[in-house]
């Protein structure tokens, strides 16, 4: 393994890429001194610098690792596929990379479901496990919601500027706090050989939601029947991807303490309430395991 640092922050963060296999893993790794460790896994079509707002305020406390999964951001692209079990995978190669023994893991959508996975497949290292509305399965209308926004994201033809870009997602997003859509811009785009800003993730992950995603539902309900840890999910009022009865089934087949709560915001509560996002996180953490 080999990787490569900068400095972003030089009082708490520094980017780094390190080379697993075959894939180069990009992360971010905040307050690296602290002696408890909490991992950000991000959803679809986003990278870990989404998670900047809430890093910087967990670091106050924990060591936090937020990492670009395979396909995404600045890490590589690979024909070997995106099944939440290989970006669980590369997630576990990297905890023992960085020599850290076990940790709380927070997922949200995508990362949800990659950090059932990487519970399951090491396991008795992941104390506590939040679920930021997204996990093995979701609500009907939901996977019709990611069928079509994975459509019509193959369908952009990129941006002339930032501040095209700017409208687009201030448009797309009017419920994201203003940080997260310049976040998004700042770290989603990048320029091409035509000058357009394309994003930064490989086209092949619309096949996650496709059938390559129920596929991996199968195996993320085998990795979370058999948990052992405390699991709290996190769903949004106005998410299209949980209700009731979804979260009933939850109750039912999480192995563990498992616990969920109903919140005020649609299906991204990271980037709609950050502040209350953090605080719950903060307080599921200070949570005793078992």
């Amino acid at each position: 393994m080999t990787s490569t640092a900068t400095a972003l922050d030089a009082a708490q963060c520094t980017a780094s890429t390190v080379a697993l296999g075959e894939i180069d893993l990009y992360f971010t790794d905040w307050n690296g001194s602290a002696g408890r460790t909490v991992l950000l896994i991000h959803g679809i079509n986003v990278q870990g610098h989404t998670w900047d707002p809430i890093a910087r305020e967990l670091a106050k406390d924990y060591r936090v690792i937020c990492p670009d999964l395979r396909g995404h951001g600045r890490s590589s692209w690979t024909e070997a596929g995106y099944w939440a079990s290989a970006m669980a995978d590369d997630l576990v190669h990297l905890m023992r990379h960085l020599g850290i023994d076990e940790c709380d893991v927070v997922g949200h959508s995508l990362g949800a479901r990659v950090a059932v996975a990487f519970a399951a497949q090491w396991p008795g290292k992941t104390h506590h496990l939040i679920l930021s509305d997204g996990g093995p399965e979701v609500a009907t209308p939901g996977l019709h919601r990611g069928a079509n926004a994975g459509s019509a994201r193959r369908s952009r033809q990129g941006f002339s500027s930032p501040d095209e870009a700017l409208v687009f997602y201030q448009e797309a997003h009017p419920e994201w706090e203003a940080e997260f859509i310049s976040l998004h811009i700042a770290h989603q785009l990048k320029k091409n050989w035509a000058g357009k800003l394309v994003e930064r993730s490989d086209p092949e992950l619309v096949w996650l939601t496709r059938g390559a995603g129920k596929r991996d539902t199968i195996y993320l309900w085998e990795c979370a029947e058999r948990l052992d840890c405390r699991t709290l999910l996190l769903w949004g009022e106005r998410s299209a991807y949980f209700d009731e009865d979804v979260v009933a089934n939850y109750h039912r087949r999480f192995g563990g303490v498992f616990s969920d709560r109903r919140c005020d915001a649609g299906h991204y509560i990271p980037r709609e309430m950050s502040q209350e996002f953090t605080r719950l996180i903060r307080d599921f953490l200070a949570e005793q395991s078992g």
